[in-house]
């Protein structure tokens, strides 16, 4: 029975291999090699930085005219339709068969994606065709994906998915802004916009777009501001977050932030805009931690005793609120201010210096 198994699974991997020589439509080439082979290692992990760079090279060689055509055919693929070599990987799985680490991905969406983003603009003939594709819900993504990396052509379509029916699609728009939009303070404009989506995942990512991507333009910093202070639980947490970012260029927001770990002193609220209060403005930070570790509530004197040991950038300037802390009534927080002290008191390895 055993037998019979293995001899099944011979003739589907046999078929298959043929399958795949004979009906497979012919593929550009660059150094002996397939673009799918060179898309495959364009998928590999942003760390492998001259992989990636090498295979897009490759891509480039093969000129866009040439490339696009088999991209679009990825496009338009299932994620069903995958290659002998994902079918193997599965059955080694199955088996439990190690076979090292897998950096590459066959998947036809992620191909097709690494392909239009070693293009970039080279491709922007293809903008037309990614957007009928794009109306397809079952390509959807993966042609939006394409279409940012191509940029700036590919702007009137991004930009008119702002207002798409679906939320992921907007959301996926918003996140995508940045590099289809030359112009940062357009770009601004139009995220701001989505700030009062009516989806939350929507919100977030136009909040996350203003604190890291664009957060260098003057205006971001006063809408982030603006929706810690209507104290939204889900936006007003992700806004503080994201204010920590600016580092001491958003001294405008502390007070806002201060209010908002004052008025809500139990909620992830606070505990992120005290966070941030910290990046912004340590030493104005320091006197309001230790004045809650005069609270009548655990749960703050626990919080800001975390908050000062793991955080403050000086340690040894939280010395004495943490020895006050050391005596609370609360055992855990006097063991983790405990602890704390000895470590900081352990004396450091010094230094050998070798003589000459």
């Amino acid at each position: 029975m055993r037998r019979t198994y293995w001899i099944g699974i011979a003739v589907l991997v046999g078929v298959a291999i043929v399958a795949a020589v004979l009906f497979r439509e012919r593929e550009p080439e660059y150094q002996g090699r397939t673009l799918s082979s060179w898309l495959q290692q364009g998928t590999e992990p942003p760390r492998h930085v001259k992989k990636i760079a090498e295979a897009h090279a490759a891509i480039q060689a093969m000129g866009a005219e040439q490339v696009v055509p088999v991209l679009l055919r990825l496009v338009r693929s299932s994620d069903r339709q995958r290659s002998v070599r994902s079918l193997m990987l599965d059955l080694a799985h199955q088996f439990n068969i190690y076979i090292g680490p897998i950096y590459q991905s066959d998947d036809p969406s992620d191909m097709a994606s690494a392909g239009f983003q070693a293009l970039g603009t080279n491709a922007a003939f293809a903008v037309p065709a990614l957007a009928e594709i794009a109306n397809q819900p079952s390509h959807t993504m993966t042609a939006f994906r394409c279409l940012s990396h191509i940029g700036s052509p590919a702007r009137q379509v991004i930009t008119q998915a702002l207002t798409n029916n679906d939320a992921r699609i907007r959301s996926f728009a918003v996140s995508s802004l940045t590099e289809v939009v030359d112009q940062p303070d357009q770009a601004v404009n139009l995220v701001k916009d989505r700030l009062t989506d009516t989806d939350a995942e929507v919100r977030t990512s136009a909040i996350q777009v203003l604190g890291t991507r664009l957060r260098t333009e003057p205006n971001s910093l006063p809408l982030l501001i603006e929706v810690v202070r209507r104290g939204d639980t889900n936006d007003a947490t992700v806004a503080a977050t994201e204010l920590a970012n600016f580092t001491t260029n958003a001294i405008s927001a502390f007070e806002t932030l201060s209010n908002a770990a004052y008025q809500s002193p139990h909620t992830y609220l606070a505990l992120t805009s005290l966070r941030s209060m910290l990046q912004i403005a340590p030493e104005r930070t320091l006197p309001i931690l230790s004045r809650r570790l005069h609270s009548i509530d655990p749960w703050l004197r626990s919080q800001s005793l975390m908050l000062l040991v793991r955080e403050y950038p000086k340690p040894e300037d939280v010395i004495p609120a943490v020895e006050y802390a050391a005596q609370d009534p609360e055992e855990f927080i006097a063991t983790r201010a405990d602890g704390f002290l000895e470590r900081f008191k352990q004396p450091q390895p010094s230094t050998i210096v070798n003589p000459k």
